[in-house]
């Protein structure tokens, strides 16, 4: 039952992400690629450009759950099928994120370009994960915590809390940029 509300509110979501493209880029991904929306294995930049960034973002889950002493092998949201479902159920959370970093990339520099094998070339490789560390390295304006350092704390109260010691709602995550600021600018503060 939750795995099939997941599944729907998931499919929404990334149905949802083409009203953010710059209507021109969206344009040429659907004429050129066919695109409609979140499609892990699909061939057009867009996609590639966030499967890199989502690539990151488990390295670094994966990192931070066994810090905290959890197995990333055993999961709940995906199936066993993969080899760390822990670090994808995890990952979920943080996802908005990459989102928010691949469309930021795309409608400011335009679709990035893919190498002879299909692939994202090189350079935009690296560009996406540099937009992807801009998000990851913004400050919360009341905490002063960055996503960065809450995908390592969240996967510590995560451990604690199947051990009945963090709250439920210590654990999530919610991804709003607005609440965030860039450490050479002070937090917003509302007059």
């Amino acid at each position: 039952m939750f795995s099939r509300a997941y599944s729907t509110a998931s499919h929404q979501l990334r149905s949802r992400l083409v009203e953010l493209l710059k209507p021109n880029i969206l344009d040429m991904l659907k004429k050129e690629y066919g695109f409609s929306g979140r499609r892990p294995r699909h061939p057009d930049p867009f996609n590639k450009t966030l499967s890199v960034m989502y690539a990151v973002l488990y390295s670094l889950a994966t990192k931070a759950l066994i810090a905290a002493g959890l197995d990333p092998t055993y999961g709940f949201l995906h199936r066993t099928r993969y080899s760390t479902p822990l670090t994808f159920d995890y990952t979920e959370m943080f996802k908005p994120i990459a989102v928010d970093a691949t469309i930021s990339l795309v409608n400011n520099t335009g679709l990035p370009e893919l190498d002879t094998d299909g692939e994202l070339a090189r350079p935009w490789v690296n560009r996406a994960i540099s937009e992807l560390y801009k998000n990851l390295t913004l400050k919360h304006n009341k905490t002063g915590k960055t996503p960065y350092q809450q995908i390592m704390l969240k996967a510590f109260c995560l451990a604690k809390h199947l051990e009945g010691r963090c709250p439920r709602n210590r654990i999530t995550f919610t991804w709003n940029k607005r609440n965030y600021h860039t450490t050479s600018e002070p937090p917003h503060r509302k007059t």
